[in-house]
């Protein structure tokens, strides 16, 4: 038995916050920064393949 398909996830959606970003000098930058970076990266993948294999033995 085997069995191949696909789902669709849709964008993902990322928001990344910090109760430390009004405190700290930078932070907020930096954690714009590395959402916006996240965002890029994730954006192709909106469908996460499935491969799945069995086997069934009677007796």
């Amino acid at each position: 038995m085997v069995e191949a398909s696909a789902f669709f996830t849709g964008s993902p959606k990322i928001d990344i916050d910090s109760s430390f970003s009004g405190t700290c000098i930078g932070v907020a930058d930096a954690l714009k920064d590395e959402e916006t970076k996240l965002k890029d990266d994730v954006a192709d993948y909106d469908f996460l393949p499935k491969l799945q294999a069995g086997v069934i033995y009677r007796f």
